[in-house]
């Protein structure tokens, strides 16, 4: 049955009233998280308020009449969480809420705390114009999975772009894939189910360590930023996806891959013959022992960092260099690790002496280090450096630290998340 295209209008406070009734769901196969600056949502509310056209937001209906966004994500959000005090206009004002009912019952509910500083809110026609402000919108309807995934890639052309990491895991459902988005979620800690409703998108959305926008994730907590592995510009590109999707590829592979663009489309193409490859591979290596593998290393490399005296892992490893070195130098330093722990069955011993000779570790960083060889070169110093901090040890049998600590933060993240939305039946 071909897909049905339904256009229609929505007026904000139509949007925002669907939204309270729990209509509208974002499909975390494709859609990204809440990306967009402080800057480009007071852009958004300015363009409403002058009454500029903006782009139309694309849904599409599930059977049980409820509605996954295919294209307005940031908008919907950005317009509904000013409508909810989240953020100013650029001239400093807030909603009055008591302009919208739906929206000042839920403050009165205490979603939120109502504001009634009159000085500090916009005018009462300023907020009527926002609520009668009609967005474009067309509704899909009689789309299965895979048109839902094809549309979304088609006209994803609006707003900030995907990332080149972002494109590759848009609705992949390869195990490769799924295994890189479950690992990159449980290092962050923005687990949760496939399909989340759009209230509950802050809750796993990673914020700045300036800007906060009530997100649940702080940057600078996650271990990418607070290690300087990643910037956090990096990190909302989905740039630790990228490195771990690199790190997973080259222990499948068990000689390095090359790091680069071209490298990791290829394992992401589907019907490739790489994509082909390392699908076998990881059934042959088996998901949960390469999950469990992995959060093993991470564990050590997390205890290693609680050592360093003084600055973080990159002062320590990087030697002044920029972030996209020291993401080079982490990737082989990771690859040293799985090689010495869970290839060789050993485990770090001496964790002071590790921090030493980490800090005068001799790697090449310079554009040829992304290729195999190199790679080689670099795994093999740090493993020469390092490896008199450890001992044989079979780390299979010694359970994790860290990541339980982790897994059990993720499992309350996701609990709050999930449980209001399923009846429980005794």
């Amino acid at each position: 049955m071909p897909v049905e295209l339904n256009p229609t209008t929505f007026s904000i406070q139509t949007l925002y009233r669907m939204f309270r009734d729990g209509d509208f769901y974002v499909d975390r196969r494709y859609q990204r998280k809440l990306v967009w600056t402080l800057e480009e949502k007071q852009k958004l509310v300015d363009s409403v308020l002058r009454e500029f056209p903006i782009p139309l937001v694309l849904l599409a209906k599930r059977p049980d009449g409820k509605f996954d966004i295919i294209d307005g994500l940031q908008r919907l959000h950005t317009l509904i969480s000013f409508i909810e005090n989240a953020f100013q206009t650029s001239t400093g004002k807030l909603f009055d809420v008591r302009e919208l009912p739906r929206a000042a019952q839920a403050a009165k509910d205490g979603a939120w705390e109502i504001v009634d500083d009159d000085s500090r809110l916009l005018t009462a026609p300023d907020c009527a114009s926002i609520s009668e402000y009609v967005l474009p919108v067309t509704i899909v309807e009689r789309a299965d999975d895979q048109d839902v995934i094809s549309i979304f890639e088609r006209i994803n052309s609006y707003g900030r772009r995907l990332s080149e990491q972002e494109q590759r895991q848009a609705g992949l459902a390869s195990k490769f894939s799924q295994l890189v988005r479950n690992i990159s979620c449980e290092i962050r800690g923005d687990v949760s189910a496939d399909t989340v409703p759009l209230g509950m998108m802050p809750e796993i959305s990673v914020q700045g360590v300036k800007v906060v926008h009530g997100y649940g994730i702080s940057a600078e907590n996650t271990f990418w930023s607070k290690e300087g592995v990643l910037h956090f510009s990096s990190l909302r590109d989905s740039a630790d996806e990228q490195t771990i999707a690199d790190i997973l590829a080259c222990i499948l592979n068990k000689v390095p891959v090359q790091r680069s663009r071209a490298a990791l489309d290829r394992i992401y193409m589907s019907g490739t013959r790489d994509a082909t490859k390392f699908e076998g591979l990881l059934s042959s290596y088996g998901e949960d022992d390469l999950r469990r593998d992995f959060l093993t290393v991470f564990d050590r490399i997390q205890v290693t960092c609680d050592h360093i005296k003084d600055g973080n892992l990159q002062s320590l490893i990087s030697g002044g260099q920029h972030h996209n070195e020291v993401s080079t130098i982490f990737a082989a330093l990771f690859l040293a690790f799985h090689e010495l722990i869970i290839t060789r069955s050993m485990d770090v011993h001496d964790y002071d002496k590790l921090v030493s000779a980490l800090g005068h570790l001799q790697v090449t960083t310079q554009r040829k280090a992304i290729e195999p060889d190199r790679r080689r070169a670099n795994i093999n110093s740090i493993k020469g450096s390092v490896q008199d901090a450890f001992a044989e040890d079979d780390v299979r049998d010694i359970p994790l630290g860290k990541p339980l600590v982790f897994t059990f933060e993720n499992s309350l993240r996701r609990s709050r998340i999930e449980l209001p939305h399923y009846e429980w039946a005794f």
